[in-house]
């Protein structure tokens, strides 16, 4: 694969999945975490680099690890702009649909800067649906 990985939030069930999905495929990954026991997890899992996203470094951080070409974000407040700041050319994959807020998506680098954007839920069913099915 070759390709560069930036995971938003490494040690959650998703990310931890994703870092070893593409260390698996040869890819280089970043991944960020919100403490330093949490750091060392990614990197147990195979992240290349790590970062902690609170200390508002991330984006110098992110610049020293090279061109981003997938953006994998499982935070729940999805920072549009900073991943923007970035990449080119790449692919971003979002969480599910409801953040607490609504940040707006600014269009205009998507189309001069040949860029994709993927959404998935992790959960589609209600929580009475979710509960049903791990019985």
């Amino acid at each position: 694969m070759g390709e560069n990985v930036f995971v938003h939030g490494g040690t959650g069930g998703v990310g931890s999945c994703v870092i070893q999905m593409a260390r698996a495929v040869g890819a280089r990954v970043f991944a960020t975490a919100g403490s330093d026991e949490k750091l060392k997890v990614c990197k147990q899992l195979g992240a290349t680099a790590v970062a902690n996203y609170k200390s508002g470094e991330l984006g110098a951080a992110i610049k020293k690890f090279g061109p981003i070409d997938v953006w994998w974000e499982t935070i729940r407040e999805p920072n549009f702009e900073l991943a923007l700041e970035h990449f080119e050319h790449a692919r971003a994959a979002y969480r599910d649909g409801r953040p607490r807020s609504r940040p707006p998506l600014p269009v205009g680098p998507f189309y001069t800067r040949d860029l994709t954007m993927y959404g998935f839920a992790m959960f589609n069913a209600p929580p009475e649906e979710q509960r049903k099915m791990r019985r």
